[in-house]
C-alpha cells in the first residue's frame, strides 16, 4: 500500500508502508451514499464533464436511471424536477458546478 506524505513531512523510507508505519495524514478516503446519489442525479441530468474518459460504470448508472425514469411516472417526475433544479444552478465552470454539490452532500451528511 502506498501512503502520500503530508506536506512538509519527510521520511527516509520510500515505497510501501504498513498502516502502522504510515506517516500521519489529514487525508481520508471514505464512501458516501449521499455523494453517490447526488452525482448519479447530476449524471442523469446531463452533467457530461469528463464523460468520455470516465469509467464505464458512469454510463451504466446513467442508463439504469434512464430505465427507471422510463418505467415509472413518479421517477420521471422526480427526475424532471431535479434536472430543472440542476439546470437552474449550473455554473459556467463545471468545477464550480461540482463544488456546490460536493458542499451540499457534505453538509447534508449520510441519511
Amino acid at each position: 500500500m502506498f501512503w502520500a506524505e503530508p506536506q512538509g513531512a519527510s521520511s527516509s523510507k520510500t515505497g510501501s508502508y504498513t498502516p502502522a508505519e504510515a506517516p500521519q495524514s489529514k487525508i481520508t478516503f471514505d464512501s458516501s451514499e449521499t455523494l453517490f446519489s447526488i452525482f448519479s442525479a447530476l449524471n442523469a441530468c446531463g452533467f457530461d464533464a469528463d464523460l468520455a474518459s470516465a469509467e464505464p460504470v458512469r454510463q451504466q448508472v446513467r442508463a439504469a436511471l434512464a430505465r427507471a425514469a422510463s418505467t415509472s411516472q413518479d421517477a420521471r417526475l422526480a427526475q424532471t424536477r431535479l434536472c430543472a433544479f440542476y439546470r437552474e444552478h449550473t455554473q459556467l465552470d463545471s468545477a464550480h458546478t461540482l463544488a456546490q454539490y460536493v458542499s451540499l452532500g457534505l453538509y447534508t451528511g449520510e441519511a
